[in-house]
């Protein structure tokens, strides 16, 4: 009976201890192969081209012959548990900083066991190899490889060692090539050709690849010489045709790789690497110098090319910049810098600074008339509401004594030379009039079948009801007609009461009495009854129930009703019924101010800053100056393009409100983020006889006065790309390879938050040549030491300022990644917790909108605090304050990177989603955790259940 078979190991981890491939690259192939399960590990580190088939071949016979232990933990290929940055010690600095690796956490026993059992990997395999090695070496037998992979610009190290590229053309199978390969036999003997010959044959024998022989060549060619005329002359030169038949042949082999790789990255527009891709054809290969000159062609026409597609799409760009597509033209021109080739891509960085001013003058515009058109609608509105309430008063004088041929007239009169919202204003009265005269049909209607009866109803007669009773003859033309003493006489049905309409409804079909009973209630002055009874009617009545909601005395009595509606919408985020209920409530000047303020609240969250800045204007006409207000207006234009509006809200306000502390703060804050300093220390100059905001006036004095000095010794190189301005001492090369790195993260994080952006905003970048001249500039803008006892800081973000600063460390592409999502977080929300700024800007560290990967030293921070029992539960993380957050210093990086990871990789993000939402509406820290994990919610033990199973198991995707 066969047994089953057994599941065989990935090479991967011992490649990692060998020193093959990083760490990190074997987590990449692992998530790669975990969305492709039909391939092993195996195969996608071959198909990656991190190992090459024989690699693959050599460690997992090595493997079988030592009996190696399995794979260990995911932790301990990932990297030893560690801590990092700031987070090196409970104490260590406050949010907004980066530091140095400078301790790290406590390690577990069984990751010693799983790294002692990894270093004996390559020792077994040593032994196994010594085992061996006295036995005869079989001859080779003809190998394959796969094309190996050909990484943009190597350094001259690596040119010495590694394969060359290839290509394969998508849809094409992959195909191995022949592994070129020469052993030369040994000659018998002990004389002086053969002892040297032997000697050369074993250099020859021992290389892997034909570009290796070169030095020996010369050895051969003078064995070739010394051997004529003796037994090994035939020998001799049939080695030596071999090496050099085998040279020639993996040069072409070598030149028909490159070959098609480089036409490969030509046909993607990246001619930089195509030409690049030539520096890894093997000098050793080209013997006669015949390739040197194909090669230096090939690259001449390349950039050739590069030049054509160049010039081309530079005309295309301008066409579409012309045609004012400058979206379109912007994603083109990007495909220009990456061609790669400095000419170009230079020309192309220039271009791309002029288009991004451009494109955020276009914007800044389009926003800006938007804005006037709103501020003309919202005038229009106030005199569209004074006409109407003027003329609602006198229409319904018309209506109340019935002589609706009166209010006809008066609306039509009116309506001559009116503006087109006046007219419109007008023409809902005449609504009114036409569903009046259709309730009065439905009455004719019930009356004509009474034709030939007596009968008794109730007539209007000079303000007062009057009953009278009469034989009934017919409804004729909107008049009943009726006799006495046989002679025909017509009263107008118009004439009715309304308590003999309330009685027709009763009479008449069921589907007209809610009706006839409201019109009843309209023409008796009962407005709340008849806006129960019309708004039931339906599409009928639609003229009236407007009517009656413009009421100025129904909305004074119904104003607790539509207060209590509105706080409804508001708690069902209803925003646009809120709006609607706001509104109404607004025309009333005892709730005009709060009406506003909740309008302006639900206009925010329907991205209507306009409307919240415009409202937020009107309260500051009427001295609304309170903290929640200022507030949302900063809320409001951070995320619109309404900065300027907001500088001259506030200049107005200061004006007005000369003395108010909080107003001067904010006028002088967006002075900053605009960085018009000189204009900040002017308006600062008059804070001195203020009373209170001492502290915060003084902190914005002293970065003022830092900001108007010189930030950086010697010369300063700008760039400028997509949302980033960069400044920096390093060079002009470095400012821009800067802007698009940045740039690139600032793609990744609008792709994971989707909401409305202020696409004019700035995010200002300083980097530093020097860590000394970074360490001074810290000190002079912080008044702090960056260089505690914990560590140093590599970058920080200063709120104040709105500017990201950093020096040019290594390593400090991934300090920035988490910094500049403190930077982005700030025009979004204004305190933000703390847990959730820090766990998400350590998500950032290691991952994108596209690929989210693992953090291997916060994970195993988190997995330390869970095997100390001090990891807090995840409602403590939630809830957890800058005081608590910071008195573990680094602990808890890890442990809210692990929270956010967990939701993220676990298909829970939107969780996160309606958190981050909460904190924009404006909730606080417990509001946004109610909002999510409230009564009835997410169960929030449950999830921490399955949160702390991730941690402990290392499996964060359940």
């Amino acid at each position: 009976m066969s047994q089953p078979a057994m599941s065989r190991r990935s090479v991967g981890p011992i490649a990692v201890q060998l020193g093959l491939i990083t760490p990190e690259q074997l987590q990449a192939a692992q998530a790669a192969q975990a969305r492709a399960p039909g391939r092993s590990l195996d195969q996608t580190l071959v198909d990656q081209r991190l190992l090459t088939p024989d690699q693959v071949r050599s460690i997992q016979h090595e493997m079988n012959k030592s009996a190696a232990p399995a794979a260990p933990s995911r932790v301990s290929v990932q990297g030893k548990p560690g801590l990092k940055g700031s987070e090196a010690h409970p104490s260590g600095p406050s949010h907004g900083t980066r530091r140095k690796v400078v301790a790290t956490a406590p390690t577990s026993r069984k990751t010693w066991v799983l790294a002692g059992v990894m270093g004996l990997i390559p020792v077994l395999g040593l032994v196994g190899y010594l085992a061996l090695g006295t036995k005869k070496a079989p001859e080779p037998p003809v190998e394959v490889v796969k094309k190996p992979v050909l990484p943009p610009g190597p350094t001259k190290d690596q040119k010495k060692d590694v394969a060359p590229p290839t290509g394969t053309k998508a849809g094409e199978p992959k195909v191995e090539d022949l592994r070129i390969r020469v052993t030369l036999r040994k000659l018998v003997g002990h004389s002086d050709v053969a002892t040297r010959w032997n000697a050369a044959a074993d250099k020859i024998n021992s290389m892997r690849d034909p570009e290796q022989y070169k030095p020996v060549l010369s050895d051969l060619v003078a064995l070739v010489e010394l051997s004529k005329g003796t037994e090994h002359a035939e020998d001799v030169r049939d080695g030596f045709g071999e090496v050099r038949d085998a040279i020639k042949k993996r040069g072409e082999q070598v030149f028909g790789y490159i070959s098609d790789e480089s036409s490969r990255l030509s046909s993607a527009g990246k001619f930089g690497d195509a030409i690049k891709s030539w520096e890894w054809f093997p000098g050793n290969l080209d013997i006669a110098g015949t390739y040197q000159a194909k090669i230096q062609a090939l690259q001449k026409k390349a950039l050739d090319e590069a030049r054509t597609y160049y010039v081309k799409l530079k005309t295309d760009v301008e066409t579409l910049i012309k045609t004012e597509k400058l979206d379109e033209a912007h994603l083109l021109l990007e495909r220009g810098l990456e061609i790669g080739i400095d000419e170009f891509v230079n020309d192309a960085q220039t271009r791309m600074v002029d288009l991004t001013l451009m494109r955020d003058g276009a914007l800044k515009k389009a926003e800006e008339e938007r804005l006037a058109q709103f501020e003309r609608e919202k005038e229009a509105s106030k005199e569209v509401a004074k006409a109407a309430a003027l003329y609602q008063s006198q229409f319904m004088d018309f209506v109340s004594r019935r002589n609706f041929e009166g209010a006809k007239a008066f609306l039509a009169k009116q309506r001559a030379g009116a503006s087109a919202e006046v007219v419109q204003a007008l023409g809902s009265m005449e609504k009114v009039l036409d569903e009046i005269g259709a309730g009065f049909d439905l009455v004719a209607k019930n009356l004509s079948d009474q034709g030939g009866k007596t009968v008794s109803l109730a007539f209007l007669e000079n303000g007062q009801q009057k009953n009278r009773s009469f034989m009934l003859k017919a409804v004729r033309d909107g008049k009943i007609v009726y006799l006495v003493e046989n002679r025909e006489l017509t009263v107008p049905l118009s004439d009715l009461h309304s308590s003999e309409i309330a009685k027709q409804a009763a009479a008449g079909p069921k589907e007209d009495k809610d009706f006839l009973d409201g019109l009843a209630r309209f023409l008796d002055g009962g407005f709340d009854e008849a806006h129960v009874l019309l708004t039931s009617a339906g599409a009928r009545a639609q003229g009236l129930v407007a009517f009656v909601e413009k009421s100025t005395v129904f909305l004074e009595r119904n104003a607790p009703v539509m207060k209590e509606r509105a706080a409804r919408h508001v708690k069902d985020k209803e925003w646009e019924r809120a709006i609607q209920e706001f509104t109404k409530l607004t025309s009333i000047a005892s709730e005009r101010k709060e009406a506003l303020r909740g309008r302006a609240r639900a206009y925010y969250q329907l991205n209507n800053f306009m409307g919240t800045v415009t409202d937020i204007e009107s309260l500051f006409e009427m001295d609304d100056f309170s903290e929640p207000t200022i507030d949302l207006l900063n809320q409001a234009f951070k995320r619109s393009a309404l900065i300027d509006k907001a500088i001259r809200m506030y200049e107005k306000a200061n004006a007005r409100v000369p003395k108010n502390a909080s107003i001067l703060a904010n006028l002088v804050a967006l002075y900053m983020q605009i960085h018009d300093f000189q204009k900040a220390k002017d308006t600062l100059g008059r804070a001195k006889d203020l009373q209170g905001g001492g502290q915060q006036l003084s902190q914005l004095v002293h970065l003022v006065t830092v900001a108007l000095e010189p930030a950086f010794p010697g010369k300063t190189f700008k760039a400028q790309f997509g949302r980033y301005d960069v400044e920096t001492n390093v060079s002009q090369e470095y400012a821009t390879k800067m802007a698009r790195f940045m740039d690139k993260v600032y793609q990744s994080y609008i792709k994971v938050f989707p909401y409305k952006k202020n696409e004019t905003l700035r995010f200002h970048l300083k980097l530093f040549s020097s860590e000394g001249e970074f360490f001074s500039y810290y000190k002079r803008s912080t008044g702090a030491d960056p260089q505690g006892p914990y560590g140093k800081i590599l970058a920080y973000y200063m709120s104040l300022t709105k500017e990201l600063v950093g020096w040019n460390a290594d390593g400090i592409e991934e300090t920035l990644q988490h910094e500049g999502l403190h930077q982005y977080f700030d025009y979004f929300i204004s305190d933000c917790p703390i847990w959730f700024n820090e766990g998400y800007a350590s998500f950032f560290e290691t991952s994108t909108a596209d690929e989210v990967k693992f953090n291997p030293g916060r994970h195993n921070t988190a997995k330390w605090l869970y095997v100390q029992n001090q990891l807090p539960s995840m409602k403590e993380i939630f809830m957890m304050s800058g005081d608590v957050f910071r008195a573990k210093g680094a602990l808890h990086y890890g442990s809210s990177w692990s929270v956010v990871y967990w939701f993220v990789k676990s298909g829970r993000k939107q969780v996160l989603d309606r958190y981050f939402e909460a904190l924009m509406e404006g909730k606080d820290q417990q509001q946004a955790f109610d909002a999510i994990f409230g009564a009835g919610k997410e169960n929030i033990d449950e999830l921490d259940a399955k949160w702390r199973k991730a941690i402990r198991t290392d499996n964060y995707d359940e």
